[in-house]
């Protein structure tokens, strides 16, 4: 009989943090080991001043618009939200695809994470701005390539930018313009699935973070474990756990905060039948409080049409009508046939919903 946890079981809910010190002394056991081999160690020794993180100036992503109005079955269900953009992103850069995390910087580019460890920074369609495709490296010292980034949040007022890690189960922090960053796996967040970790990563406006597991909590098909840090987890703020509620199942992938303090949630599902499909849902961070349940209301449909794909990215701007404008981007999990990287343009009315 498969055990079912209580919301206090120490797996799931401890709250020490560590650094990336011990990354970094298994890493050097690692190099001393691989030493006897130059080629082996060419992998293996990952120094900043050697291979510098790739970082393409000249990169260029081309956004292909589509038609609107040719998309009435998927507009229908979008609820309170109306569709007023659509592109297909392309790029010859094989280092462009699997977007897994969108943000915007304060400049009004867009920010982008990718599950093959790739950071992009991108006009939106319509603007101008440098394109850069940026691998990313974490620790002090020698430096470490990593993978499998699924979220991103910005402070939108410096620019700082943290990214939620899934394969090690950590957050790392970038100041506007770095190439490299620190490091830490909270100790609260170690007991999650190594490939569905720190899928969900929000700073709010009160400066307080959100981390929310892709995992179900054991028994409880709706439930998923998440964290509410008191501020920047590189400080070692207090930590909260608690339980986000999804609708219908569908996993939280991603989330953005709307100007009057809501959460819009990004939920996902996939069956072999139907494919994708996905949900706009709605939660109030008021209602976190130590081992409490917070319910999302379902809001929107992404799920009839052509345009229906794996999205895995949610950024909201302010429009000028005093509503917001939701950006959406899909991850096209490096099957193009079968896939795309669909950037959605949503308009939220002012009040709404």
């Amino acid at each position: 009989m498969e055990r079912c946890p209580a919301r206090s079981d120490p797996v799931l809910w401890r709250d020490e943090q560590v650094n990336v010190a011990a990354l970094h002394k298994r890493s050097r056991t690692w190099r001393v080991f691989a030493a006897s081999s130059l080629l082996i160690a060419a992998f293996v020794t990952l120094d900043q001043h050697q291979d510098p993180p790739r970082s393409a100036q000249t990169e260029q992503i081309a956004a292909i618009p589509l038609h609107v109005e040719q998309h009435a079955a998927f507009s229908a269900a979008l609820g309170p939200f109306t569709l007023t953009g659509a592109w297909r992103l392309v790029s010859d850069d094989a280092a462009f695809n699997s977007l897994s995390g969108l943000a915007m910087l304060p400049d009004g580019q867009m920010l982008a994470v990718s599950d093959r460890g790739y950071r992009i920074i991108m006009p939106a369609p319509g603007k101008t701005g440098a394109t850069r495709i940026m691998e990313t490296r974490i620790g002090d010292g020698r430096m470490f390539a990593i993978r499998d980034l699924e979220a991103v949040t910005v402070d939108a007022r410096t620019g700082t930018y943290w990214i939620g890690i899934e394969n090690l189960n950590g957050i790392a922090r970038f100041e506007a313009g770095s190439i490299t960053a620190p490091f830490v796996q909270p100790m609260a967040m170690a007991g999650w699935a190594k490939n569905r970790g720190p899928e969900t990563l929000l700073r709010l406006q009160d400066g307080r973070f959100v981390v929310v597991s892709e995992e179900r909590l054991p028994c409880r098909k709706d439930e998923f474990a998440a964290l509410l840090f008191t501020g920047d987890p590189m400080e070692r703020p207090e930590i909260t756990r608690f339980t986000l509620h999804m609708p219908e199942s569908y996993r939280p992938v991603d989330a953005a905060q709307l100007a009057d303090g809501r959460i819009l949630v990004l939920g996902r599902s996939f069956g072999l039948l139907k494919g994708f499909a996905t949900i706009i849902a709605i939660a109030d961070p008021g209602a976190i409080a130590a081992n409490s349940i917070v319910q999302t209301k379902l809001l929107a449909r992404l799920n009839s049409g052509p345009l229906t794909d794996n999205y895995e990215g949610i950024a909201v701007q302010q429009a000028a009508d005093g509503g917001t404008i939701v950006w959406l981007v899909s991850d096209d999990n490096l099957a193009q046939f079968i896939q795309q990287t669909f950037l959605l343009q949503l308009h939220l009315e002012p009040g709404a919903p």
